[in-house]
């Protein structure tokens, strides 16, 4: 899956499900809107 940041427009790739991909605190609002997404640590 790969998803696009609200804010800083970067592209964050998940390359398989449970992946972990550090991603930017201003993105954090847009990503949680996506089904499948859950923020952990």
């Amino acid at each position: 899956m790969a998803v696009i940041g609200g804010v800083t427009r970067l592209r964050y790739t998940f390359i398989k499900p449970g992946a972990r991909v550090h991603t930017d605190a201003r993105d954090r609002d847009s990503l949680a809107a996506i089904p499948h997404l859950r923020q952990v640590s």
